[in-house]
């Protein structure tokens, strides 16, 4: 979809809001101005993604291939990459609820966020051990805490929550429209 598409009309005050969103990185756009990404989903391939029973999704960092699942309380599995040390770390999810995954943390970048992408989803990323966490905050010099899987499923949980229950609205409605009463009903 376009954002032509989605205007339908005067487009002036939405280009606004759209470039205002892509200069803060919270919206990627193609040359031709499809939607590649959105609050956390993205159509280019990422170091993180979620599997599920209805594909894979990419995401911009590692707290949404975990929190997006457990927003909507789906099984899932949540893939992405320690940086320090390369190795693919893979994290289950059961309903929404992540199952252990032996010393992995996720760092939660607490610094000034001007654009999304780039001062934030950049560095939430899941580390194989807390050991792996402070070998690159050294050399990184980054501020912010480690969360524990559950922790980053229930801030999850309350980033994606006005989207989950939007999507579940609409799943609802599909497998149980809405039929007009019949006339002296």
């Amino acid at each position: 979809m376009t954002l032509t598409e989605l205007i339908d009309g005067d487009s002036t005050a939405f280009t606004e809001a759209v470039d205002h969103l892509r200069a803060r990185g919270r919206i990627e756009l193609a040359d031709d101005g499809r939607i590649l990404a959105v609050h956390g989903l993205c159509l280019r391939p990422t170091r993180h993604r979620i599997e599920h029973d209805g594909g894979v999704a990419n995401t911009w960092c590692a707290l949404d291939a975990i929190g997006i699942p457990a927003a909507l309380a789906i099984d899932a599995r949540s893939c992405t990459q320690c940086p320090t040390c390369g190795d693919e770390l893979a994290v289950a999810l059961k309903r929404g609820e992540p199952e252990p995954l032996a010393g992995a943390v996720l760092w939660y970048p607490e610094a000034a966020c001007g654009h999304l992408i780039d001062d934030f989803c950049s560095a939430a990323n899941l580390f194989c051990s807390i050991e792996d966490l402070q070998r690159w905050i050294g050399d990184n010099g980054a501020t912010g805490r480690a969360l524990t899987l559950g922790e980053v499923a229930e801030l999850g949980r309350e980033c994606w929550s006005g989207a989950a229950k939007q999507i579940s609205a609409n799943s609802n409605e599909a497998r149980h429209p809405v039929r007009p009463s019949a006339p002296g009903a």
